[in-house]
């Protein structure tokens, strides 16, 4: 029987790199995490980026063995549907805030950014108007946050902000 328990978790390992990035929309004006990670929807090329990035999945249609979902609950706690992009030898699952529901009773969004908060690389679709900071939306892995302010004649700016936390050896 020991054998066989041992064998079934060795199952459930995925033969593939996976990763997890989180993804958020700035509204216009936005500058604080609450209002920020309180976002529901998105503009109009802000969806057209999410749907460029990966495939839509139903999270309650997943197979854990074949399908990475980060971390994200399959029961609906997390939201119905998030952003999956693969190919033979890796997985990325997106956490896209707007995606997750956003619930009166976590009036800070402590469930969406328990997701965000935890992932090394951050998206941040800044539609505010404003200057991005990095350190907005407080997390303890966010390492690197890709900026893409949306520009006229469909272009965008796109920027890193890096912060190396550890050292490499400490990890």
């Amino acid at each position: 029987k020991q054998w066989y328990q041992r064998r079934v978790r060795v199952d459930l390992i995925l033969v593939s790199n996976t990763h997890k990035i989180g993804l958020l929309y700035v509204g216009p004006g936005q500058t604080n995490e609450v209002n920020i990670l309180r976002n529901t929807y998105g503009s109009v090329r802000y969806v057209e980026f999410v749907k460029s990035l990966g495939d839509v999945i139903w999270l309650a249609n997943c197979d854990q063995k074949t399908v990475y979902v980060g971390g994200l609950d399959t029961n609906g706690h997390d939201g119905d549907y998030t952003i999956s992009w693969r190919d033979k030898t890796s997985q990325v699952v997106f956490h896209v805030a707007t995606l997750m529901p956003q619930h009166d009773t976590d009036p800070t969004s402590t469930n969406k950014k328990r997701h965000i908060g935890n992932n090394f690389v951050t998206i941040v679709y800044n539609d505010s108007g404003l200057p991005y900071q990095q350190g907005t939306i407080k997390g303890q892995c966010n390492v690197c946050d890709i900026v893409i302010t949306p520009q006229p004649n469909n272009m965008n700016l796109v920027y890193f902000h890096s912060v190396m936390k550890t050292k490499l050896t400490d990890l």
